[in-house]
């Protein structure tokens, strides 16, 4: 997100990007080392199976890379038409397409592991023993728990967004 970062404006001039880049992947190693050594250990606790042990890692890749390229090229597509003129477009710097794709991998990897591997495992795990008396509740709980980590991750953009643009009552 640096380099993207860094053609909006919004990173300090007071520190160098070689200051920012050692910071960020110090953090960036301890923060999601900490995340995933968690969720390592609380996804054997609970009933969640990320890979089926009946379907192969490249049947389930493949099936996430056709959705992710037509996804992809949908935004595009509505970026250049639809909302071409929109208030995030006017009157700003445009980084790149090579610094906006670096942005774009690093909040996809990063959102994931946090929102899906992390919160998800965590609140699932909780309410897993919360729950544990009433029968035939996974259903209940995974919809529940997913509603909950969605919130959680749109609530998280609020603070990017309010950078960008000014909030509104409508």
């Amino acid at each position: 997100v640096i380099p993207y970062s860094q053609y909006l404006g919004i990173l300090p001039t007071s520190t160098s990007i070689q200051q920012i880049l050692l910071l960020g992947t110090i953090q960036a190693v301890i923060l999601y080392g900490l995340i995933c050594f968690i969720s390592y250990k609380l996804l054997p606790k609970t009933d969640l199976r990320p890979f089926p042990e009946r379907t192969s890692l490249k049947k389930n890749i493949l099936f996430g890379i056709i959705p992710g390229i037509f996804s992809g090229f949908a935004i595009y597509l509505l970026d250049k038409t639809i909302f071409s003129s929109s208030l995030l477009s006017t009157g700003k710097i445009h980084p790149p397409f090579w610094a906006g794709a670096i942005a774009s991998l690093y909040g996809a990897i990063n959102e994931e592991v946090l929102c899906r591997l992390f919160l998800f495992t965590l609140i699932y795990f909780f309410f897993q023993k919360i729950f544990s008396s009433i029968k035939h509740h996974k259903l209940s709980l995974l919809w529940t728990t997913n509603a909950i980590v969605a919130l959680i991750f749109g609530l998280g953009h609020l603070p990017a967004a309010f950078k960008l643009m000014e909030p509104t009552s409508y």
